[in-house]
């Protein structure tokens, strides 16, 4: 999609798809406030109108900011100009919160991070995959991912979490938010809805966590 210049209509039809979404569901929305993570291409860096157009979707369908986090991938920061650090602020400046993803797979030092206004870091799977290894690599760069996140005030997502050891680290080291199969597999809105609104279902999540 990159190569034949698609990805931007590729990205604004998907950030529209979750904005139509939320308008569908304000009611439930008003009971179970969520926050929308939506992958976007670094194409969108270079993309000078990007900001205007998330910003006219925004005021359309009557979505709040701050329930929209957008991803990157930390390596599309590799090659960042005053062009993408100008549009990196102005989607900050809607209210947007902007999240890399895949952290600590890419080049950017933890002394850059001051340079881009990012809410949050997601640590690769590849280092949650490997933290019973005998090679405490692994676990080391977790808990550095963590610390200097902690430091610079980002929140922290651990991404893959499959098993309840995985989850115990992370939680014990300061991680703020788990994601991954432990909880649950990719699946359809409305029975992410049932989920939620199951009163037995936080039950049996904590039950896997005890296993």
């Amino acid at each position: 999609a990159e190569e034949y210049n698609l990805i931007k209509n590729i990205d604004l039809w998907v950030i529209e798809a979750t904005f139509k979404q939320i308008s569908k569901e304000r009611a439930f929305l008003k009971n179970f406030p969520f926050t929308f993570s939506i992958n976007i291409s670094s194409v969108e860096l270079h993309n000078p109108f990007f900001a205007e157009q998330l910003a006219e979707l925004l005021t359309l369908y009557k979505v709040d900011p701050t329930w929209i986090e957008l991803e990157l991938t930390e390596t599309s920061l590799v090659d960042t100009d005053e062009i993408s650090i100008a549009t990196l602020k102005e989607v900050h400046a809607l209210g947007v919160k902007l999240i890399l993803d895949d952290f600590g797979t890419g080049y950017t030092a933890f002394s850059q991070l001051i340079n881009y206004p990012v809410d949050g870091l997601k640590i690769d799977k590849s280092f949650i995959d490997n933290l019973d290894s005998s090679d405490s690599t692994q676990s080391t760069m977790v808990k550095a991912i963590i610390s200097i996140a902690n430091s610079y005030q980002l929140k922290t997502v651990g991404e893959g979490v499959e098993v309840a050891a995985q989850y115990d680290f992370l939680v014990e080291h300061g991680c703020d938010m788990i994601q991954g199969y432990l909880f649950a597999k990719p699946m359809h809105w409305n029975n992410l809805k049932e989920l939620i609104i199951d009163p037995n279902a936080k039950l049996v999540r904590q039950s896997s966590l005890k296993q």
